[in-house]
């Protein structure tokens, strides 16, 4: 169990370079790489990480990454995924009400991506804007 979680440490921190690489593929690499991860780990039974909520922030990145690269129906795929993963995670633990809004989401990723040195960000403009945003239902 113990080398189980260290290889997923180290899985975690090598896609989390990746995200805030200056490079918007090299980002959403890192994410694809530490979204299979995810799912690989939950689907062999590997107990000690809230799946739900880990995909949920994956999600909520992989929409920023794509809507920068223009990508819009796939983030708003991403988006949706993100939003359902966090509404389960809240559900199963019984936080808060059990509804994940985009907004709060959203800027709960800004905030922790704040901290985190993402290059990609500064590309064109720091943030997706909120158009963007509040288009997605």
């Amino acid at each position: 169990m113990r080398r189980t979680m260290v290889k997923f440490e180290r899985i975690e921190k090598t896609s989390y370079e990746n995200y805030c690489s200056s490079s918007l593929d090299k980002a959403q690499f890192g994410l694809d790489t530490l979204r299979d991860a995810l799912i690989d780990y939950r689907n062999a039974g590997i107990l000690g990480i809230r799946y739900d909520r880990a995909l949920g922030y994956v999600d909520a990145r992989l929409f920023l990454v794509l809507s920068k690269k223009g990508q819009a129906n796939e983030a708003e795929q991403c988006l949706l995924k993100s939003l359902e993963e966090f509404q389960r995670d809240m559900k199963k633990y019984g936080t808060e009400n059990g509804v994940a809004k985009r907004e709060d989401v959203l800027c709960l990723i800004e905030k922790i991506d704040a901290g985190m040195n993402v290059k990609w960000k500064n590309l064109r403009g720091d943030k997706v804007d909120r158009q963007t945003i509040n288009h997605i239902p």
